[in-house]
């Protein structure tokens, strides 16, 4: 996917072309899967921003989808949210991010 997309990154505004995306997202669904296990590849965005001499902070969300974050929350539910958490450190941290 990177292939596709990271010659866009230096102009890409998002959907709504003003770098504001809308409340509910491109074609108004999202998910914010744990980091590493969405469609965004992050360490090549860094080394992409790296090469660029680009050093910035990042934002980094675990939502999951509209499903989970916006229902009321159940037993169970906080270990999903840790075990995210968890795994995206790992992940960040395998890759050398942090």
């Amino acid at each position: 996917m990177l292939g596709a997309y990271a010659a866009d990154w230096p102009q890409y505004l998002g959907p709504t072309a003003n770098g504001i995306a809308p409340d509910l997202g491109i074609n108004k669904d999202w998910n914010f899967p744990a980091i590493g296990q969405g469609d965004l590849e992050l360490d090549k965005l860094v080394a992409f921003l790296d090469g660029k001499g680009k050093s910035v902070p990042l934002s980094l969300e675990i939502e999951f989808n509209a499903d989970f974050t916006m229902r009321d929350k159940k037993e169970g539910d906080l270990e999903i949210a840790d075990r995210a958490v968890a795994d995206s450190f790992r992940f960040l941290r395998d890759k050398g991010i942090v």
